[in-house]
Formats: C-alpha cells, sequence, structure tokens
C-alpha cells in the first residue's frame, strides 16, 4: 500500500488505475461533473468535521491563551500569521473564534493524532 499526498494526485492516481481506493474531501468530490462522479461508488461517508482550526497546549495558561486568541483574531495584529493565510486561505485577515461545540466527538481522534483535550 502506498500513500498519496494531494487530492489532485489522488484523483489522478486513482482514475488511472494506479489505486484500488481514494478518501476525498466531498468538495472535491462534489467539484467533479454528474458524469464523472457516476463512475465512482461512494463506500464511505465519515460525519462532517469542523474546518481547519488551531489548538494550544495544556502548557498554556489561561492568560496565555487568551492573549494567543486575541492576537490571531483582531486582523491588525494577526499580521504575524501572513504565511498561514497565504498558504490555506489567501483572502483571510485573521482567524475566527472556534465554538467548541463543533468539535464535540472528535475529541478522541484529535487526542490520538495531536494531543489535544477538549
Amino acid at each position: 500500500m502506498n500513500l498519496v499526498r494531494g487530492e489532485d494526485k489522488v484523483l489522478s492516481d486513482f482514475t488511472s488505475g494506479k489505486c484500488t481506493a481514494a478518501v476525498l474531501r466531498d468538495k472535491t468530490f462534489y467539484k467533479m461533473s454528474d458524469a464523472d462522479r457516476a463512475a465512482y461508488k461512494i463506500v464511505y461517508k465519515s460525519p462532517v468535521a469542523p474546518n481547519d482550526a488551531i489548538t494550544t497546549s495544556a502548557k498554556l495558561t489561561p492568560e496565555q491563551r487568551k492573549a494567543l486568541s486575541a492576537l490571531l483574531t483582531n486582523p491588525e495584529t494577526a499580521t504575524v500569521a501572513r504565511p498561514i493565510f497565504d498558504r490555506f486561505s489567501k483572502k483571510a485577515n485573521a482567524f475566527d473564534v472556534a465554538d467548541p461545540d463543533e468539535f464535540k466527538g472528535f475529541e478522541d481522534l484529535l487526542e490520538i493524532a495531536h494531543g489535544w483535550r477538549m
């Protein structure tokens, strides 16, 4: 089994027969034409997960977390995150405050993958 990174490459390799299965985001799948989608069979659709988020370590104090959140959610000071915006969301000028309720049910996955705790 080979791991292919990048949805364009995944789709290309799967379409050309190099892969027997592919995992795609729904946005990618539904951008395809009806005819192209008809050639695929969805075998599993996961629950919708929240979009990208930044979390902090428990090593930060509540005051430090609050200050960091204020910095990154204010367009005047979030300029420190410009490289992140340039790569992932060119139109963004600041982060939105995440709603913890959107992450309920994902605690185990986040903790295993990133050491994150609710």
